[in-house]
């Protein structure tokens, strides 16, 4: 099924097309750097990126995953604030940026993007919202399922060991002691630095045992 952010890039007005800028970046490479100047409204085609914002203490956060027809940046340019994270392709990515005035442009003449867009914020900030709750209130071992579970709803079910730790920001020991307990229930399972979910039913039964 299409995305429809793929409708909108295909049904925009000419007047905005002309002014997309096409971009390759390598895996690793960053494609915005947290407290930058915000510039262009990104369009990711092809790929997938993480979203890291870096705390006083210098640890990185795992805050969002963006993959194939997804758009970032918006709110630093709507908000016209620095950058709130660094954004680092997870793969080779194919994109497309947009520069403000032309961003503005496109949800001035298009009233369905206008509210696409700001449903995307939407929904933004009320991810980051329970998110931000679920890490201070609850202890890890939720915190682990919480995740999961999140990454279920998109049917994800194999998620690389990292990518987990990187968003809960627990401690590696306290980390491991939770992945070994759920995988002694059955839950998960462990597998060259992979987590598989085996079971959603006694993932969300565990999960209303920790809250």
């Amino acid at each position: 099924m299409e995305k429809p952010l793929l409708d909108f890039l295909n049904s925009c007005p000419e007047r905005i097309k002309t002014n997309f800028i096409e971009d390759f970046v390598n895996q690793g490479e960053y494609i915005v750097h947290q407290e930058d100047e915000p510039e262009y409204v990104y369009f990711l085609i092809k790929g997938k990126v993480k979203v890291f914002r870096m705390e006083p203490n210098g640890i990185n956060y795992l805050e969002y995953i963006y993959t194939d027809y997804e758009m970032f940046g918006e709110i630093e340019i709507i908000n016209n604030r620095k950058i709130l994270a660094n954004v680092v392709a997870d793969s080779n990515c194919n994109l497309l940026k947009l520069n403000k005035h032309s961003f503005f442009e496109w949800m001035k003449l298009d009233e369905n993007f206008s509210h696409y867009v700001i449903h995307q914020i939407s929904d933004k900030l009320y991810d980051a919202c329970i998110n931000s709750t679920v890490n201070i209130i609850y202890p890890l071992k939720y915190r682990v399922l919480y995740f999961l579970r999140r990454r279920l709803d998109i049917s994800v079910s194999r998620i690389p060991k990292e990518e987990i730790l990187e968003s809960i920001g627990g401690r590696m020991r306290s980390f491991n002691r939770v992945l070994n307990e759920l995988s002694d229930d059955k839950i998960i399972q462990q597998e060259n630095g992979d987590i598989i979910i085996c079971d959603r039913e006694k993932l969300i039964e565990e999960m209303k045992k920790n809250e």
